[in-house]
């Protein structure tokens, strides 16, 4: 069974930890979800929720405090990979 990818810049929330983060990669399943405060963290699709009305203020709470969370634009599994020196 496949899980479809989650879209960049979707604000989820990890059942398995309780976190809140903005979904910024998204492959196969697994996804890396930040944080405003810089922290990231990697989660399965599968665990993923809409965040309740106060998660997400906490969130843009957060947000203001530090900075919005700049998501990267869309690269090509191949141009991703780190390239040895």
């Amino acid at each position: 069974m496949s899980v479809p990818d989650v879209a960049l810049g979707t604000v989820a929330v990890d059942t398995f930890s309780s976190a809140v983060g903005v979904v910024i990669e998204s492959v196969n399943g697994l996804v890396r979800m930040q944080h405003p405060n810089g922290f990231s963290r990697r989660a399965y699709a599968s665990n993923l929720r809409t965040p309740e009305p106060a998660e997400r203020q906490q969130f843009e709470a957060a947000e203001r405090v530090w900075s919005p969370i700049v998501v990267p634009a869309s690269v090509p599994a191949s141009e991703s990979q780190t390239k040895g020196t």
